[in-house]
């Protein structure tokens, strides 16, 4: 299935922070540690019609989240272990398996029959184009946080609606948000991770207070040096 859309084009890349330095890894480093893509079959998989050759429809799932991990843990494992719990608990929905194992996770939805195959990064990308992070998260140990701009694709049987396909987009998209909101996605290597969806259009919760003391802004401060020391030459 996968080679027939090989030539397709995908905007997911691996994380390649562009400088070193405490807990953080080299561009060729970080490079090597990843693999360059992630592959699920779903459902029945693609059954190819010889009077078909059209190429099956995809849709991209993309949603901001912020990462927080421990100021001794390198953000790019941080980013590989979100990342594997996010695709685990999408593919385990929709009845997705990893294209070497032959092994179905379990039963998809009605929501996602049409759906026969999942492509990803195998880690998202921090997103160095925002002023940093917008929800704060106690923490009982010192951590960072990286904003991260998240996604995958997925395909769908030839034929599907677009309709069909924005219902399974935005269903995945809420399975995202509940789950980092219940903290199924937390780890020994991920201390929270906080669902944003659209970054330009999020509404920061009203319960987040402001402390005059200067003590919030010298720790922002501290998270953002965290973010932006992977831009930094």
């Amino acid at each position: 299935f996968f080679d027939i859309i090989k030539e397709m084009k995908f905007s997911f890349v691996d994380v390649v922070p562009q400088s070193t330095g405490p807990g953080q890894v080299s561009n060729e480093a970080a490079l090597e540690q990843s693999p360059s893509m992630v592959r699920y079959t779903c459902g029945n998989g693609y059954q190819p019609d010889e009077f078909d050759t059209s190429i099956p429809p995809s849709a991209d799932v993309t949603f901001d989240y912020e990462l927080h991990n421990g100021i001794d843990v390198p953000v790019i494992d941080a980013l590989k272990d979100v990342k594997r719990s996010i695709l685990s608990d999408v593919a385990g929905r929709m009845g997705c398996f990893k294209t070497y194992s032959g092994r179905e996770l379990q039963e998809s939805s009605a929501m996602f029959e049409s759906i026969i195959g999942l492509q990803s990064s195998a880690n998202d990308l921090p997103d160095l184009d925002t002023a940093g992070c917008i929800v704060e998260v106690d923490s009982a140990d010192p951590s960072s946080c990286t904003p991260v701009s998240g996604g995958f694709t997925i395909h769908a049987k030839p034929g599907t609606s677009e309709s069909m396909l924005q219902q399974a987009t935005d269903s995945l998209k809420n399975i995202i948000k509940t789950s980092m909101e219940v903290g199924s996605y937390e780890t020994n290597t991920v201390d929270k991770a906080v669902y944003i969806g659209d970054r330009d259009n999020f509404a920061k919760p009203s319960s987040i207070s402001t402390q005059s003391d200067g003590s919030e802004n010298s720790t922002n401060e501290g998270l953002k040096i965290a973010v932006y020391v992977l831009a930094c030459a």
